[in-house]
C-alpha cells in the first residue's frame, strides 16, 4: 500500500514536471525544454496530465516542500540505479529551481543558482542558459544581481553575439549594464542599454523600452557632469503608458518628479506628483505609505518653497494622519518639521517653534539623529527672528554639542582606520622580512645540498679507483640511500611542523569566525552605532587580537569593515523593503547602525558600487 502510494506521488510529481517543461506556466516562469538540445527521454507513464493548466502554479506554491521533498528522493534514487544521464539531472534540477523561485526562497534560488548555471555551461546547452538568465521572473526577483552571476551574463553574452535577437537575449543586455554600472563602467554600460534600446525599438517591445530608458535615465543622473536624464526619463514614461505596466508609469513619473524638483522646474514637478496622487493604483491601495505619502510630502515641500502655505500646511496635515495610523515616526517627524516650516514663514514664530520642538522630541525618542543638526539650525533662526536671543544661544549650543559628537565619532572611526592600516603595515612588513630570510635560507641549503652532492661524488670517484666494480657499485646504491634518507628527514623536519602550525591557525580563524558571524546573526550588535571590537571579543569570549586575526585570514581589512559589510546588508533590506520606501535615505542608514549620513554613504558605495539612492531607484521599484 505504501509502495503505490509513494509511486503516485512520483507520478504526480513528474507529471507536473513534464507539464512545465513543455512550457505550460506562462510568460515568465517557463523552463521548456531548448528545440536544439539532447532530447530527454522519460517514462511513458511520466506525461500523465493529471491536473488542468490553472492549477499547476498553485500546486506549487501550496506544497512546494512536498514537491521538493519528492524530487530530492526521486533524483537520489535514479542517480543510485544510474538511470539519469547528466540532462536528465541538468533539467530536474531546473525544474526544482523553479519551485524555489515560485515559492519566494530567495536564499536557496541563490544557493542553487551558480551550481546550475555551471552544469549548463558544462553541457554546452547554450540555449537553456540564455533562457535562465532572461527569465525575468527569475533573475528579476532576486532584487539584485550579484558579481558571481556576472560571469554566466559574459558568457551568455558570448553565445548571443553583438546583438540580442529575442526578448530573452535582450534582456541579458540589460543586466550587463546594471552590473556595469555597479561597477563604475559607466561609458560601457551606456552602450550596452543603447544596444537594448536599438532592439526594443523594432520590436516595439515598449514595456522593455521603458526599462531601458529608466535605466539609462539613472546612470545619466548618477554620472557627475552628464545630461540627458531627463530625456530618458520623460521617454521612459512616454512607452509605460504604452505598455500599459501602470506600475513603471508610477516609477517614471517620480523619476521625472524628482529630476524636475532638482532642476527648480517646479510647476512640472508638480504635475508628475499630482499624477501619482490621481492614479487609479494609489487611489484604490488601502496601502497610502507607499506611493501616495512620499509624493503628498514632496508636493508640500514644493509648494512651500513656492509660498503656497495653505495647500503646503494642508499637505504636512496628512502626512502626520497617515504616520500615525501606521506608526511611522519618521514621517511624524517630518510632518512636524514641515508644518513648523509653514509657520515660520509666514512669521508665526512661536507656533513654529512648536512643531519645530515636536519633530526634535520624535527625532530624539527614536535616535534620528540625522535630522536633528537641520531642525535644531532651523529652530534657532525661529528664536533669533523672534528676538529670543538667549533661547537661539541655547540652540546654537545643542547644534554645536551635535555638531562635536558626531565629529568625535568621524575622528574615532578615523583614528581607528590609522591603528588599523598601521598594524596591517607592520605586520606586511614583517612578512616581507619572513620571506626574505626563507629566501635566503633556501639558498644556503640549496647550496649545502650541492657541497654535499659534490663531496659523494668524489667518494665514489676514489672507491672507483680502489675497490672492484662490484664493490664500487654496492657503495654507489648505500651511499645513495643514504642520502635520499637523510636529504628526506631533514625536508620532513622542517616541512612538517610549519605546515602543522598553518593548519592549526587556519582551524582556530575558521572557528573564531564561525563564532563572530553566529553572534552578528543572532544579535545583530552591528545595528548599535558605537560597537567595539572589545564589546564583541566579550561576548564570544575571545581576545580582540585573535578577532582581528581572524578577519584577516578571510580578508577584511579590519573589524569595521566586517561590521559594516553587515550594516550595508541591513540597509539594502531596509530599501527593499515596501514597508519603508517612505523613510529617507538618511533615516535607513541610521536604522541600519550607521553613525552619520556620511559613513553610510561612504561605505554603501564603497561596498556595493553605487549610492543607496541609485540600488533604491534601479531595484525597488522594478516591476
Amino acid at each position: 500500500m505504501i509502495g503505490d502510494l509513494s509511486k503516485y506521488l512520483t507520478i504526480l510529481l513528474f507529471g507536473l514536471f513534464l507539464i512545465q517543461l513543455s512550457g505550460c506556466v506562462g510568460s515568465g516562469t517557463d523552463f521548456s525544454l531548448p528545440s536544439d538540445s539532447e532530447e530527454v527521454k522519460f517514462p511513458t507513464w511520466y506525461v500523465f496530465d493529471i491536473e488542468t493548466d490553472s492549477t499547476k502554479e498553485a500546486n506549487i506554491a501550496k506544497n512546494p516542500d512536498s514537491i521538493l521533498n519528492l524530487l530530492e528522493i526521486f533524483i537520489g534514487e535514479k542517480i543510485r540505479l544510474g538511470q539519469l544521464s547528466p540532462i536528465e539531472q541538468l533539467y530536474l534540477q531546473g525544474f526544482k529551481l523553479q519551485v524555489l523561485t515560485n515559492s519566494d526562497r530567495m536564499d536557496s534560488t541563490m544557493a542553487l543558482l551558480p551550481g546550475f548555471l555551471n552544469q549548463i555551461i558544462e553541457l554546452t546547452d547554450t540555449s537553456y542558459l540564455i533562457s535562465i538568465l532572461g527569465n525575468d521572473h527569475i533573475i528579476g526577483n532576486l532584487n539584485y544581481l550579484t558579481n558571481e552571476i556576472e560571469p554566466y551574463i559574459d558568457a551568455a553574452i558570448r553565445f548571443i553575439g553583438k546583438q540580442p535577437s529575442s526578448d530573452e537575449e535582450a534582456y541579458i543586455f540589460l543586466e550587463k549594464g546594471i552590473l556595469l554600472g555597479d561597477n563604475q563602467k559607466y561609458e560601457s554600460a551606456q552602450k550596452v542599454y543603447l544596444i537594448c534600446h536599438k532592439y526594443y525599438l523594432e520590436t516595439a517591445n515598449y514595456y522593455g523600452l521603458s526599462l531601458v530608458n529608466t535605466n539609462l535615465g539613472n546612470l545619466m543622473a548618477f554620472v557627475e557632469g552628464a545630461n540627458g536624464e531627463g530625456r530618458y526619463y520623460r521617454d521612459a514614461l512616454h512607452y509605460a503608458k504604452l505598455s500599459g505596466r501602470e506600475v513603471m508609469v508610477l516609477i517614471s513619473l517620480g523619476n521625472l518628479g524628482g529630476f524636475y524638483r532638482s532642476n527648480n522646474l517646479l510647476d512640472s514637478a508638480v504635475i508628475c506628483y499630482r499624477a501619482i496622487l490621481d492614479h487609479e493604483l494609489v487611489l484604490n491601495s488601502k496601502d497610502k505609505t507607499n506611493r501616495y505619502l512620499p509624493a503628498t510630502f514632496n508636493l508640500s515641500n514644493i509648494y512651500l518653497d513656492r509660498g503656497e502655505y495653505a495647500k503646503a500646511l494642508r499637505g504636512y496635515e496628512e502626512v502626520l494622519k497617515v504616520s500615525k495610523e501606521k506608526d511611522l515616526y519618521i514621517g511624524l517627524a517630518h510632518g512636524n518639521f514641515g508644518k513648523g516650516s509653514v509657520f515660520k514663514k509666514q512669521g508665526n514664530f512661536k507656533k513654529a517653534i512648536e512643531y519645530y520642538n515636536k519633530a526634535i522630541s520624535v527625532c530624539l525618542a527614536h535616535d534620528f539623529d540625522f535630522l536633528l543638526l537641520d531642525f535644531l539650525k532651523d529652530k534657532e533662526i525661529a528664536y533669533r527672528e523672534d528676538g529670543n536671543c538667549e533661547m537661539a544661544y541655547e540652540t546654537s549650543l545643542e547644534i554645536v554639542a551635535l555638531r562635536d559628537s558626531f565629529n568625535n565619532v568621524d575622528q574615532k572611526n578615523a583614528i581607528h582606520e590609522i591603528e588599523m592600516k598601521y598594524i596591517s603595515d607592520l605586520k606586511d612588513a614583517e612578512n616581507q622580512k619572513l620571506a626574505v630570510e626563507l629566501a635566503a635560507s633556501r639558498q644556503k641549503l640549496v647550496g649545502r645540498n650541492l657541497l654535499l652532492i659534490i663531496i659523494s661524488l668524489s667518494l665514489v670517484i676514489f672507491a672507483y679507483l680502489l675497490y672492484t666494480k662490484h664493490k664500487l657499485n654496492r657503495g654507489l646504491h648505500n651511499a645513495y640511500k643514504v642520502l635520499m634518507k637523510d636529504y628526506k628527514e631533514k625536508a620532513n623536519k622542517r616541512k612538517v611542523p610549519a605546515v602543522q602550525d598553518e593548519e592549526e591557525d587556519e582551524k582556530e580563524a575558521a572557528v573564531i569566525f564561525a563564532k563572530l558571524k553566529q553572534y552578528f546573526a543572532e544579535n545583530e550588535p552591528f545595528l548599535n552605532s558605537s560597537i567595539r571590537v572589545n564589546d564583541i571579543a566579550e561576548g564570544i569570549e575571545v581576545t580582540p587580537k585573535e578577532i582581528s586575526s581572524s578577519l584577516k585570514k578571510y580578508r577584511y581589512v579590519n573589524f569595521k569593515n566586517f561590521v559594516n559589510e553587515y550594516r550595508v546588508e541591513k540597509a539594502k533590506e531596509l530599501l527593499e523593503d515596501e514597508a519603508t520606501q517612505h523613510l529617507t535615505i538618511a533615516a535607513i542608514g541610521a536604522m541600519a547602525g550607521f553613525g552619520n549620513k556620511q559613513s553610510f554613504y561612504s561605505e554603501f558605495e564603497s561596498i556595493t558600487g553605487v549610492t543607496p539612492g541609485y540600488f533604491r531607484s534601479n531595484f525597488i521599484d522594478q516591476p
